[in-house]
């Protein structure tokens, strides 16, 4: 009897656990907890794994930097021969990126101060940047020079006076070191000395200024749940405020002050106000929207490149085992305001406008006309590339594109070339600046490069959006499968033991009926007959 209700108690026992695995399928099939769980994980909250690689990324950024050298400075100085210039590079740096003073907000915000380091790569380079050198305009006198073109008549003397007493030249020849982060010029420091507020360095580098301005201290806010956040201005899209990651606000403001932008409270509109000196909605290249489509466009900001640079989507592709999306720049990025209306604020009286195919940055850069292009002048005005001999614009080389993975929207691969240029005009006065007149000198170009995914970044995307589906999808058909086999069984033995205990039923008729194999819960005494001991005498025998 125990051995038959330790058989029923786990038969019992094994119809609840099939139980157990339906709900658990039906679960799988409705909630799909997966996902619930990967959404959980990829969230950009306290403590979450997204955070911490968010907050330090493991991506090897590379910024690949080329630059120009000049090739017949005294023929071109004489007049005899056009600027012509070599291309030089590329010197990898690598950008060690960090995301400090995080601090989450109750309405589905994130602030941070994004810190940019460089370190040289020697094996991705073509040389020492210690060691090499380069002939290239002085950036410092003909920077000045061209900002002050259309100043009066004594103001350019006297920076022409200033020039000559400082013995500044039409060429330096210096390092690529110096170059790039910053020589000894007498003319830098008489304008920190002077102009404090202005000139506020006393070393001219062309790439350290770039850095600087991406390292002081940018307070960047960012959208964490787009539920919860609720921005009011007008000039959002719709579309741009369904969406994680985006930019609400850099450095307190949803837009770019040194193109004209006004901050306002609320839904205020103010005139100077537009889509062209607003950059909230835009992306700051680190994070990107899940789930990502075909009909999604948006902009990339970066201090650095001091407005929006638009981008859309231009096919799916297959990068490195990953479903992606190839991003590349809009039309009409770079093209003047009376053919993009979205451009106005950068040149507004249209006495300004560059042509096709370079853009002003000069607000952010001291009001020296800097400018940016793409690499080698390309996408641009075919008689900017013809005014100096040397350049090669060329797309696979030149172009802007880079990958993001489908699902989780992080760089799979990345190529974002930009080039920097000095508009110089028409100068005045000055025979060390005025052969450079109506050039727009190429400076140098770099290309920001993402080439691997990061170890831990693959082994999640394969995770949460290869391994974990799959693995799902098995597993509530094989909780199914099992459910139903075990309930099954469970039930055919038990009907299969109910129909042998009616089989056994009938002995309870038998004049024994007191053995009966039936299972009862009474108390049924076996009965003891007494014999007689003379019945065992050995002489009694029983007759026949």
């Amino acid at each position: 009897m125990e051995i038959h209700y330790k058989l029923n108690a786990k038969i019992l026992f094994l119809a609840l656990f099939g139980v157990i695995l339906m709900i658990s399928s039906y679960f799988m099939f409705v909630y799909e907890p997966v996902q619930m769980i990967v959404k959980k994980l990829l969230s950009l909250s306290p403590g979450s794994l997204f955070f911490y690689l968010w907050r330090d990324p493991p991506y090897k950024i590379y910024i690949n930097l080329y630059l120009f050298t000049v090739t017949n400075q005294e023929k071109f100085t004489n007049g005899e021969e056009k600027l012509s210039v070599k291309e030089m590079g590329p010197y990898c740096f690598q950008e060690i990126l960090l995301h400090t003073n995080t601090t989450f907000h109750p309405n589905g915000t994130i602030s941070f101060i994004p810190v940019r380091h460089l370190k040289f790569i020697r094996e991705r380079s073509v040389g020492d940047p210690e060691v090499d050198r380069l002939i290239t305009p002085n950036i410092p006198l003909v920077g000045m020079t061209a900002m002050l073109r259309d100043s009066s008549m004594f103001t350019n003397l006297g920076l022409t006076m200033v020039s000559n007493t400082a013995n500044a030249k039409s060429f330096v020849n210096v390092t690529v070191h110096e170059y790039l982060f910053g020589y000894d010029d007498l003319l830098v420091k008489l304008a920190n000395t002077a102009l404090p507020t202005w000139i506020n360095f006393e070393k001219f580098g062309l790439f350290e200024r770039i850095m600087a301005l991406d390292n002081s201290s940018n307070v960047v806010t960012l959208t964490t749940d787009y539920t919860k956040a609720t921005p009011q201005n007008p000039l959002y899209i719709p579309e741009e405020t369904q969406r994680n990651f985006y930019i609400q606000e850099y450095n307190g403001s949803p837009g770019l002050h040194h193109w004209g932008y006004e901050d306002t409270e609320g839904n205020e509109t103010l005139e100077t106000n537009s889509r062209c000196n607003f950059i909230g909605g835009a992306f700051d290249g680190t994070l990107f929207p899940k789930d990502l489509t075909m009909d999604q466009k948006f902009n990339l900001y970066r201090r650095a490149f001091c407005r929006p640079i638009p981008v859309k989507p231009i096919r799916e592709v297959v990068q490195d085992g990953f479903d992606g999306i190839e991003y590349g720049l809009q039309e009409g990025f770079l093209q003047q305001p009376s053919v993009n209306p979205k451009n106005s604020c950068f040149c507004k009286d249209g006495s300004d406008c560059l042509p096709r195919g370079i853009a002003s940055i000069a607000p952010c850069y001291y009001d020296i006309p800097i400018t940016i292009s793409q690499p080698h002048f390309y996408n641009a005005e075919p008689w900017l590339e013809k005014s100096i001999n040397g350049l090669k614009p060329n797309k696979s080389k030149h172009d802007i594109n880079f990958v993001l993975h489908k699902k989780l929207g992080v760089p799979i691969k990345a190529n974002l070339r930009i080039q920097v240029n000095l508009d110089v005009g028409k100068t005045k006065y000055n025979a060390k600046t005025t052969i450079f007149n109506n050039l727009h000198l190429p400076l140098c170009w770099f290309e920001l490069q993402v080439d691997e995914v990061p170890t831990m970044v693959r082994f999640l995307a394969s995770v949460a959006f290869d391994i974990a589906p799959v693995a799902q999808n098995i597993l509530k058909f094989i909780f199914a499968i099992l459910g139903t086999a075990m309930i099954s069984s469970s039930a055919l033995w038990l009907l299969h033991t109910s129909r042998i205990n009616d089989s056994i039923s009938p002995l309870e008729n038998l004049p024994f009926s007191r053995f009966s194999l039936r299972r009862s819960s009474e108390y049924k005494p076996i009965p003891v007959i007494n014999i007689p001991q003379e019945y065992f005498r050995p002489d009694l025998r029983i007759s026949k």
